[in-house]
């Protein structure tokens, strides 16, 4: 994974992060146990999805990790094409890690396609000194948030 605290390379396919209007009523899927599939010698794994529809801007998809089986950051490019092949037009998919396996707070970072490659960003939370931290911090206040609040993976 890259540094996600650095600065965002800008050739790297980040879609900007979008809008979405109403946590509750723009989700469109909410599957507590997704299976996918993985190249990693685990074949695969379980996560949290959920996805919203925002508009013109398409869908903000967050999988959450679980611990089971492969890691959602070593299986990103098979969720990535899993999930454009599912729901058509533009993606923001955000990696969201609960805290917990040394971190005392949530973490979420967004996947970007480099060719096959995936990349990361850091979206919360971003050091002050990192480039993107006002435009993450803003978007986070305003969407990001209520997105997790209601997308907490099943106990």
């Amino acid at each position: 994974m890259t540094n996600s605290e650095t600065p965002m390379d800008p050739a790297a396919p980040f879609t900007p992060l979008p809008p979405v209007a109403d946590a509750h009523t723009a989700l469109v899927c909410d599957e507590p146990a997704w299976p996918y599939r993985s190249a990693c010698a685990a074949g695969g794994g379980i996560a949290h999805l959920r996805v919203w529809w925002a508009g013109e801007h398409g869908h903000v998809a967050i999988v959450t990790e679980t611990g089971l089986g492969a890691s959602t950051t070593n299986s990103a490019g098979e969720i990535w094409d899993e999930l454009t092949a599912r729901f058509p037009g533009p993606l923001v998919l955000l990696e969201h890690w609960p805290a917990g396996d040394g971190a005392d707070h949530d973490r979420l970072d967004q996947v970007g396609m480099v060719g096959r490659r995936p990349t990361w960003r850091r979206i919360w939370p971003t050091a002050p000194a990192n480039p993107d931290h006002h435009l993450c911090q803003a978007w986070m206040q305003a969407y990001g948030h209520d997105l997790l609040a209601i997308s907490q993976p099943a106990a």
